[in-house]
């Protein structure tokens, strides 16, 4: 038994089967990258305020427990 191709016969009906099997894998596969990819952007995003609450927060509890505005200001300039 010889294994032939038949140059006359498109591979058309196997190629569209098989994109019809693995297309619903490959759109779930891809939702589930964004998702993840969308996931740790907004985990990033969030922390990135932390710095600027905890300052914020801390000049608060200064002031409230009656230090001078001007102690809590730092002394130094930072040329954004």
């Amino acid at each position: 038994m010889s294994v032939t191709m038949d140059l006359d016969r498109p591979f058309a009906p196997f190629a569209l089967a098989a994109a019809a099997r693995a297309l619903p894998v490959l759109v779930a596969l891809t939702a589930l990258c964004g998702l993840t990819y969308v996931s740790v952007q907004q985990s990033h995003r969030q922390t990135a305020n932390d710095p600027q609450l905890q300052l914020a927060g801390d000049a608060a509890r200064a002031l409230a427990a009656g230090a001078a505005p001007q102690a809590v200001v730092p002394a130094g300039r930072v040329n954004l």
